[in-house]
């Protein structure tokens, strides 16, 4: 029983990881300051949320913890741009190619091997995922769409670098990411301007979409962990 109850709040963890994260495409459509701005404001917000989680600011480093928040970075910086450059729904799409680098780089980095379960999940994301975007997917703009691949790619070897953390706390690799971008892009905030719905926007990225969003996302990890 306790089995079964755990891999349910598993499932509603992840569920609810889902729709925080799904909440992006449209907002920072609606945000008109550069993807870097949008970047470091809403990592300003997300920082304090995982500050309050974590309750420390990471002093010990390794190679996947680092990796990982570089390819965070990384990831969030193409999705966004990307999503200014072409449709939020081929945006979406294109980065959700990620499972098919994850199990690759499962395999090629740490040695897992795929099981029959993992391609049949990812054909039924895939055929679910064109079924929702069929009427909304265009070529128009194909350097977005060119970035929104990459951030696929990036987001593989992210996820994997979290997976990698076994002894760790990955959720620490957002906390560095997050600092990071938030003070590295702070200046260019300075030269964006400033109203009410702007910074509402930017607190509800920060702290519901990406923040809780990885937040439930690690503590659905932690509950029921990949075997």
């Amino acid at each position: 029983m306790d089995t079964l109850s755990e891999r349910r709040k598993a499932i509603l963890y992840l569920a609810l990881a889902a729709i925080l994260w799904s909440t992006s495409g449209l907002f920072v459509k609606i945000l008109d300051w550069q993807p870097i701005s949008i970047l470091a404001g809403r990592s300003l917000f997300a920082s304090i949320v995982f500050l309050i989680y974590l309750r420390r600011i990471p002093t010990r480093f390794n190679r996947w913890q680092l990796l990982a928040a570089g390819m965070f970075i990384l990831t969030q910086f193409l999705f966004v741009t990307s999503t200014k450059m072409t449709t939020a729904a081929n945006s979406i799409f294109l980065q959700y190619t990620a499972p098919i680098y994850i199990v690759l780089l499962a395999f090629w980095l740490l040695r897992e091997k795929p099981a029959r379960t993992d391609w049949i999940s990812m054909l039924i994301i895939f055929i679910g995922l064109t079924l929702f975007f069929a009427d909304k997917l265009s070529m128009d703009g194909l350097y977005g769409n060119l970035l929104a691949i990459l951030s696929g790619v990036t987001s593989a070897v992210m996820m994997v670098a979290f997976r990698a953390q076994k002894n760790g706390n990955p959720a620490e690799s957002n906390l560095i990411a997050f600092l990071i971008t938030a003070t590295l892009g702070f200046p260019f905030v300075l030269k964006e301007t400033w109203t009410v719905t702007n910074w509402s926007i930017l607190a509800f990225l920060g702290v519901f979409q990406i923040g809780c969003g990885d937040h439930f996302f690690h503590t659905r990890n932690q509950t029921h962990p990949s075997p």
